[in-house]
């Protein structure tokens, strides 16, 4: 874009005040952005930790060690990854 046209679309915004619109939306999307990213990443988090968990429920001195009974890991294990 050259630099009257960069003027002229300066003053369209201005004008208009699209760019305070533009700013606002695109912080709206960033912020869905990374909630998106953020709640994935707890999902992941939960899905690798109850794989381990089904890993170490196999031993129940290891699920006496962390202070579990197995009801309780089986219960966990079960919950599907989007449920805390």
């Amino acid at each position: 874009m050259n630099a009257h046209a960069s003027l002229g679309m300066h003053k369209i915004f201005d004008r208009f005040d699209i760019a305070g619109t533009v700013y606002s939306v695109v912080t709206k999307i960033d912020k869905a952005y990374t909630g998106t990213i953020n709640l994935i990443k707890t999902w992941n988090a939960r899905s690798i930790g109850r794989k381990e968990l089904a890993r170490i429920a196999q031993s129940h001195y290891l699920l006496r060690d962390i202070g579990l009974e197995p009801y309780e890991a089986r219960n966990e294990i079960n919950k599907p990854f989007w449920k805390a």
